[in-house]
This record gives structure tokens, C-alpha cells and sequence, in this order.
């Protein structure tokens, strides 16, 4: 796992030096000045869960967005005479890489990708649970671009999860691997600099 976050660190560095580049591309598909171009800064919260992302206009058509994201929750359980609070937190860091096309106005769509690395850890009063892995997920959404500058997106992905790792309870550890699919849905504001 450390090597894949290596690659994905160079690839984020890497990744801003190729968005600076100057290009000499006709900008027909978003019509909007200088906007395939661009880098910038999003955000997306969904309850417990922020996830910063540094959209990349790599060209008119096509965006790679790396992203950091952090989720942190305390459940207090009781049941069969337990009481307790079950804590956990998951960090994310991955890339995207999407084809963005005009739909009408100032209305886009896209649909691409993610990979991410992710480690988590969670623990309540006698076990603990320690996992890394990674993350797959293709992923479908709309933007609408309020200005050249300001969007707001909303797209759906399909998510596979592989992590493994360690579940301690009692002083006994274990190994485990666990694989999960689940969709997420998110609503993403980008601003573009």
C-alpha cells in the first residue's frame, strides 16, 4: 500500500505541472474562457464525512481531480446490559479522472473514475479493527457552472472497496480481508482560480 501511495502523491504533483503547461487548443465544447485550463479547489460534506478535491482542467474535454478525505463517527451502543461508544475513522487519498461534456447552457455532464487508498480504524470498549486497501468506483454526475469560476455538481458512483488487516478483541488478533460494494451519492462545489 505504500507504494500505491507514492504514485499517487506523484501523480498529484505531477498532475499540477501539466495543468499549468500553456496550450494552444481551441476551446469549442465548454465555451467558456480559458476554463479548460484551470485548477482549483472543491469540497463535498456528507454527515460525518469531508472530502477536499483539487479539480485539474487538464483540457476542455477531460479533468483529473485529486482528493483527501476524512471520516470520523462515535456510535453509543447499548444492548444486553453493554454500554459503550464505538468509535471510528477512515481517511481517503485518491484520484479521478474524468471526460466532461455540454449538455446545454451551463449544464455539464461527466463520468470517469476513482482510485483511492484508504485506511481505517475503528475500536469500542474490547476489540479494535485496523484496515487499509483501496478503492474502486466509476462514477456519473452533472455540473452546472454558475460562473467561469464557481460549479456545483452532483454525481453517483458504484463503489468496491478490498482492505485488509487486523481485528483484536480480548488480546486475540486476527487477520481479516473484507471486500464491499455500496453506491454513494454526492454533491460537490468546485471553484475554479
Amino acid at each position: 500500500m505504500k507504494k500505491f501511495v507514492v504514485l499517487v502523491v506523484s501523480l498529484l504533483l505531477s498532475s499540477y505541472s501539466f495543468a499549468s503547461e500553456s496550450r494552444e487548443e481551441v476551446n469549442n465544447a465548454i465555451k467558456l474562457e480559458d476554463s479548460y485550463k484551470s485548477v482549483g479547489i472543491g469540497a463535498s460534506v456528507q454527515s460525518d464525512e469531508y472530502t477536499v478535491y483539487l479539480p485539474i482542467n487538464i483540457s476542455e474535454k477531460n479533468r483529473l481531480e485529486p482528493f483527501v478525505g476524512y471520516k470520523k463517527t462515535d456510535i453509543k451502543k447499548s444492548s444486553n446490559g453493554y454500554s459503550g461508544t464505538q468509535k471510528s475513522k477512515n481517511i481517503y487519498l485518491g484520484m479521478g479522472y474524468f471526460h466532461l461534456s455540454k449538455v446545454k447552457g451551463k449544464l455539464f455532464s461527466y463520468y470517469g473514475g476513482k482510485v483511492a487508498y484508504i485506511e481505517t480504524e475503528s475500536s469500542d470498549v474490547n476489540s479494535e479493527v485496523s484496515l487499509d486497501g483501496y478503492m474502486l468506483s466509476p462514477i456519473v454526475g452533472l455540473e452546472y457552472r454558475f460562473t467561469d469560476k464557481f460549479y456545483i455538481g452532483c454525481d453517483v458512483g458504484f463503489i468496491y472497496e478490498r482492505l485488509t488487516g487486523d481485528y483484536t478483541k480480548n488480546g486475540y488478533t486476527t487477520n481479516i480481508e473484507q471486500d464491499k460494494t455500496y453506491t454513494d451519492t454526492q454533491v460537490i462545489l468546485r471553484y475554479m482560480f
